[in-house]
């Protein structure tokens, strides 16, 4: 039995799902380094004048109750992005075969997968999201001869890989996002240490620092992230009307043409 073509599937829905995320994530990323600014400045004025602390601190713990509230809807925005970015890259992955690439180096296990290992999160998945960046475009061979059992079966491992590779070329943009979400993560990482560990009031208003700048980073991350996104969408969309329309104007059967 002759394997079923795999067809491509648009990723423009899950594109859309994911600009709106992103953009609350950037609202409510502003909001909580909102409610940090003056948390902050209570902190440094109950440190600097030790007559009115009590007031100072009492204003810092209102601050605190204030992003009690945000903080739980933005874990809950924070996890959505992750699970639907790597559905949405997933997807991209899948429906490159469809758009005629070869010798892929990163499968479609890898855009999923490589987000969970150790160490190798930390440049995994930025080879899946540059392989679909670059790749994202019609070539000479497309559509109807790649198949579900192709796709899956595409692996870092095989031979092929050895050739030359156009994954990396002008792949910069992607560069930059990928450093600046990988330093938004190491200054959450190191922030939410610093909380936990701290004694005294000069340790909050530390930890508080390193929170407005994990946030503010991170904030930006979202930013670059939704061209990332918007960007590989639209090279997929494109590419894939050019296939169709190179399906529509395909010769047809020597059969017919000698019939």
């Amino acid at each position: 039995m002759s394997p079923i073509p795999y067809r491509f599937r648009s990723i423009k829905g899950l594109s859309a799902a994911l600009t709106g995320l992103f953009v609350i994530f950037i609202v409510v990323s502003i909001a909580d380094i909102a409610t940090y600014l003056p948390y902050q400045a209570d902190l440094a004025k109950a440190i600097a004048n030790p007559d009115t602390m009590d007031e100072h601190i009492d204003s810092a713990t209102e601050w605190e109750e204030v992003q009690s509230y945000i903080v739980w809807p933005y874990l809950g925005i924070y996890v959505t992005l992750i699970v639907l970015f790597i559905t949405w890259i997933y997807r991209a992955t899948l429906n490159l075969k469809y758009l005629g690439a070869k010798h892929l180096k990163r499968s479609p296990g890898w855009a999923i997968g490589g987000w969970f290992i150790p160490i190798g999160n930390l440049f995994i998945p930025y080879g899946v999201v540059v392989q679909a960046w670059n790749r994202s475009i019609p070539s000479d061979n497309p559509g109807p001869e790649a198949t579900e059992e192709d796709v899956v079966a595409s692996s870092p491992l095989d031979i092929s890989n050895l050739q030359p590779n156009p994954d990396y070329k002008g792949s910069g943009f992607i560069l930059v996002w990928w450093l600046v979400w990988v330093a938004s993560e190491l200054l959450s990482n190191y922030d939410y240490r610093l909380y936990m560990r701290a004694e005294t009031l000069e340790d909050l208003h530390n930890s508080a620092g390193w929170t407005i700048l994990s946030e503010a980073v991170a904030a930006i991350a979202a930013v670059l992230a939704i061209i990332v996104v918007r960007k590989i969408t639209q090279r997929q969309h494109k590419a894939a009307l050019a296939v169709e329309s190179s399906e529509d104007k395909s010769p047809p059967p020597i059969s017919v043409l000698h019939s």
